[in-house]
């Protein structure tokens, strides 16, 4: 009927609008988004230039590793560098002698000295 009152419609919430950024909010934004933008073509290029594995390098890797171990943990350099040059520092004299394999230390085969004639050493 004519004469009824209509039902008042409820108001819809209004969004409340955000305020206009400031400018070194702006700037801040900006400087964020292309730091973060820097940073991901930073990681594609590294990962783009970084060289593609080489099966015989790495094979040539672990065989310098081996052989370092081997000098380290085997005490070989203590021994070529040290201990063997300190053994054999008598052997000169010794040589001359019969006996000399009783003094040599370990089972050695055809040691073999001479004297150079040019200079007088052996």
């Amino acid at each position: 009927m004519f004469w009824k009152k209509k039902p008042q419609a409820t108001p819809e919430p209004t969004l409340a609008q955000e305020a206009p950024k400031t400018d070194a909010e702006v700037l801040r934004d900006a400087a964020s988004s292309l730091a973060d933008t820097l940073r991901a073509y930073s990681e594609a290029a590294y990962k783009a230039a970084k060289p593609k594995s080489d099966p015989e390098l790495q094979a040539d890797y672990n065989t310098v590793a081996a052989a370092e171990k081997l000098v380290k943990e085997g005490r070989l350099a203590y021994a070529l560098g040290r201990c063997l040059p300190e053994h054999m520092k008598y052997w000169p004299s010794w040589i001359e002698r019969d006996d000399f394999e009783k003094y040599v230390g370990f089972d050695a085969g055809t040691i073999v000295a001479s004297k150079s004639e040019e200079k007088g050493d052996f």
